[in-house]
């Protein structure tokens, strides 16, 4: 079989695809009938807190991009050891993608049938 052949026939399925119509009132009240419900327009607290502070190559600057490498993708000059991650954290990084590419063949092997 050609290695795209699973995406023709998923692409020259009927069922491949469905609509789902979304109704809404941008007119919503609250069941008081007072004024319009707010929408939160700032984000959580703990969002802002979770936020991973960035790595810079102490050589140029740049944000390290892959914490795995010992050299900075932009200027190649090597990493010092709090920019990169510890071996245990590149271990257990390395599992989570090999699992995520298993899960990944497998979801491709069900949907071409």
């Amino acid at each position: 079989m050609h290695p795209r052949a699973w995406v023709l026939r998923l692409l020259n399925r009927n069922d491949a695809m469905n609509a789902l119509t979304l109704k809404i009132d941008w007119n919503n009240r609250d069941t008081a009938g007072g004024a319009p419900i707010p929408i939160r327009v700032t984000t959580p607290d703990h969002w802002a807190q979770a936020a991973p502070t960035p790595h810079l190559c102490p050589a140029c600057g740049a944000p390290v991009y892959n914490r795995r490498h010992p050299h900075c993708g932009v200027c190649e000059a090597p990493l010092p050891a709090e920019c990169r991650f510890t071996s245990q954290e590149a271990r257990h990084i390395s599992l989570l993608m090999h699992c995520e590419r298993r899960r990944h063949k497998e979801w491709i092997r069900r949907i071409a049938g």
